[in-house]
Formats: C-alpha cells, sequence, structure tokens
C-alpha cells in the first residue's frame, strides 16, 4: 500500500469516519432520554464545545456587530453568542427526539389566519421556511394542521449528519423530494395534485450564503429564485413561515401573510427574489441568535 494511501486513509479514518460513527451511536443512546434532557444537553455542548471552533466563533462575533449594530455592548454580544450556541447544540441534540417532539404539543400554532387567508384562495401554495429555532419542527406541524405540501429536503454535506437526518425524516418519506433526475417532475406534481410545496428561503451551499443578500447582489440562481420561478409557472403563492425556540424545548410556530408576486415586468424574476429577501431578511436579523447559519460565513459590511 502506498504511504500516501495510507495516510488518506487514516485521515479519513480518524477525521470523518471515527466521529461519524460516535455520532450515529451518540444520537441513538439519545434518544432513550427525555426531551428535556436531551434539548438541555445539546445546550451545554454547543456552549461548552462548539463555542471553543474560534474561526466559527469569531464569525459569529463579527456577523453581529455588522447585522444587529443595537448590540455593540461586550455583554450583549456575549449573552447573544451564548444564546446562539445553545440553540444550535439543542437543535442538533434534538434530532435524536425528533419523532416525538412531532407528536408532541410543543410546538404552539399562531397567525393560523395568515394560513387560511392563504388557503381560501385556491391557488397552489409554495411554502418558503427559514432555519430558525428547530426548523424540523416547522413542516410537519403544518402537516398536522391540514397542509398537504412536499418538501424538498437537500443532501447535508456531511454523510452521517445525512443519514440521522434521513432516517429521523423517513417517517415522512412519502412528503420528502430529495434531488435528483425525477425532482423536477415530483415538485410540479406536488404543487399541481397536492396545492403545496415547500422549500428554505435562507441558503447556504458550497462555502456560499446565496440568500438573505445582506445588501449583496441578488443570487437569482437559489431557492428564492426556484421559488419565483415556479409561482410563475403554476400560479402559486409564497407563504413564509418559520418557528422559534420560545424556551426550552417548547416552540412557536409563525406564519405569515402570503405573497402575491408580480410577473408582467421584464424584471419579474429579479422583482420576485427581491420581495422575498425583503421579507425573510427582517425575520432572521430579528431573531439572529436562533438562526442555523449565523456561524458559517462572514457578511461584509453595508
Amino acid at each position: 500500500m502506498a504511504e500516501g494511501s495510507f495516510k488518506e486513509r487514516w485521515r479519513h479514518f480518524t477525521k470523518v469516519a471515527l466521529p461519524g460513527n460516535a455520532m450515529v451511536v451518540s444520537h441513538h443512546a439519545m434518544g432513550l432520554l427525555p426531551i428535556d434532557v436531551v434539548s438541555a444537553l445539546g445546550a451545554w455542548l454547543g456552549r461548552q464545545f462548539a463555542a471553543r471552533n474560534k474561526v466559527r466563533d469569531q464569525r459569529v462575533r463579527h456577523n453581529l456587530k455588522v447585522l444587529r449594530p443595537d448590540l455593540a455592548d461586550p455583554a450583549h454580544i456575549d449573552a447573544t453568542v451564548q444564546r446562539f450556541w445553545s440553540n444550535a447544540g439543542r437543535s442538533m441534540a434534538e434530532f435524536s427526539v425528533l419523532r416525538r417532539l412531532w407528536v408532541s404539543d410543543r410546538v404552539e400554532p399562531t397567525s393560523l389566519d395568515n394560513l387560511e387567508a392563504a388557503r381560501a384562495t385556491g391557488r397552489p401554495r409554495i411554502g418558503v421556511f427559514l432555519h430558525l429555532g428547530n426548523w424540523e419542527l416547522a413542516g410537519p406541524k403544518l402537516l398536522s394542521l391540514g397542509e398537504t405540501s412536499a418538501q424538498i429536503a437537500q443532501t447535508l454535506a456531511n454523510p452521517y449528519r445525512h443519514r440521522i437526518a434521513m432516517s429521523v425524516r423517513k417517517v415522512f418519506a412519502d412528503k420528502l423530494i430529495e434531488p435528483g433526475p425525477m425532482a423536477g417532475r415530483q415538485i410540479i406534481r406536488s404543487l399541481k395534485e397536492t396545492g403545496g410545496l415547500s422549500m428554505a428561503g435562507d441558503e447556504y451551499m458550497n462555502g456560499e450564503l446565496l440568500a438573505p443578500a445582506f445588501g449583496r447582489p441578488l443570487h437569482l440562481d437559489g431557492n428564492l429564485g426556484r421559488a419565483v420561478r415556479l409561482a410563475k409557472m403554476t400560479g402559486a403563492i409564497i407563504v413564509p413561515y418559520y418557528v422559534l425556540r420560545t424556551k426550552g424545548a417548547h416552540f412557536r410556530l409563525h406564519v405569515m401573510p402570503y405573497l402575491d408576486l408580480d410577473f408582467t415586468g421584464e424584471t419579474w424574476l429579479e422583482d420576485g427574489v427581491r420581495a422575498m429577501d425583503e421579507t425573510i431578511t427582517p425575520i432572521i436579523v430579528a431573531n439572529i441568535d436562533q438562526w442555523l447559519m449565523l456561524d458559517n460565513f462572514k457578511v461584509a459590511k453595508p
């Protein structure tokens, strides 16, 4: 065996396979514990270990100073950073008890009048969710309220995290659309036959934040652009929604007023993406300590 090959295999074993399998084992072990214990343990792990990644911690602090100048006081910054790592840790740990969370009464739905107004249009609905609180609770809660949406499920970069996520989500296998050659047909069928589709509005892909724009040029080829194109193709309206953590492993679902985009002008795509970006940005900024992607990038100053 060549030395280089051995080194590569050893690195894969120590950096990927070993921690990945440890993650799978801990996922199943934590699934035996009470929901509140798992969530609290995740918060502790987030503060104690994830926060020790200096690169990511500095990204969080940089982004807070840019996006939330009202938190300029060091004490406010520190407190917000601690809440961010706690929520991130809780959300990851809660994958172990997601199925129990889905059937619990821990997600309080609000703004249901907005959902009813969207349904009353009789038009297809494209739900756009945000990675806030524990985003994995949003879609199932809407399904429990009578929505019929299928959801686009992105492949996670870490194969072990992806395996865990998909094994948990398999109870909704008939509602998931994974990337592949048949995805386009499934998406159109979902909108035309069941009247609903759900996808993420905020998007981090291949090392780049695609949305929100935060003052940068708009990405027309990301999820927001796809949602606008699909809305034009099928006559759909856009229904933004998100879940926020209220305390511990308790949450609140928020459904926003639907967007009926205008496709008459030559710049309909850019105008639609801008309207959606302007809708989701203030929600994320206002709840920045619960936003999953805060440590993935460094936003430029406006």
